[in-house]
C-alpha cells in the first residue's frame, strides 16, 4: 500500500536535506513538510510529482510500501553522506566508499532504498578494508 511518510523521511535523512530546506523548496512551512513525513497528510499529485524529481526517484518509489522488498537494514550500512557527517576528511570518505564498491560484486552491493543516487556499502566492508590497511602499515 501507500507508504509516503516513512519513504519521504528515509529519502530526506538519505540525501542530507533538512526538513527547512525543502519546505523551502516547495515554498511551504517547515510545519506542513513535518505532517508530510509524520503521515497526517500527504503532498498533493503536484508535490508528489516534484518530491519524486527533488529525490531523484519515480513516483513508486516514492508512494509504494517497499517493506516486502529485500532492502538492507540502514543500521548496517555507510555513505559518503554518514561518513562526512560524523567529521571525516570528503576525499577520505569518498576512497573508502569508492574502494569498497570496487572490491564488491554486484551482487553484494546493499540496496537501501530505491534511490540509486546514493552509493551504500557494508560497515562490516569498510572495517575489513582498514583492517587490511593498518595491517599493511606495520
Amino acid at each position: 500500500m501507500l507508504n509516503v511518510a516513512e519513504n519521504l523521511k528515509r529519502m530526506r535523512i538519505d540525501s542530507g536535506t533538512e526538513k527547512k530546506q525543502l519546505a523551502t523548496f516547495f515554498n511551504i512551512t517547515e510545519g506542513t513538510y513535518s505532517r508530510w513525513e509524520n503521515g497526517t497528510r500527504v503532498p498533493d499529485l503536484f508535490n508528489l510529482v516534484r518530491l519524486s524529481e527533488y529525490f531523484g526517484c519515480t513516483l513508486e518509489d516514492l508512494v509504494l510500501d517497499h517493506s516486502d522488498d529485500n532492502l538492507v537494514s540502514r543500521d548496517l550500512v555507510l555513505s559518503y553522506r554518514d561518513l562526512a557527517d560524523k567529521g571525516y576528511n570528503g576525499s577520505l570518505a569518498h576512497g573508502l566508499i569508492k574502494e569498497v564498491l570496487s572490491r564488491s560484486t554486484y551482487e553484494n552491493v546493499p540496496v537501501v532504498s530505491h534511490d540509486k543516487k546514493i552509493k551504500f556499502v557494508y560497515k562490516e566492508d569498510v572495517k575489513e578494508l582498514l583492517s587490511e590497511l593498518l595491517t599493511e602499515l606495520v
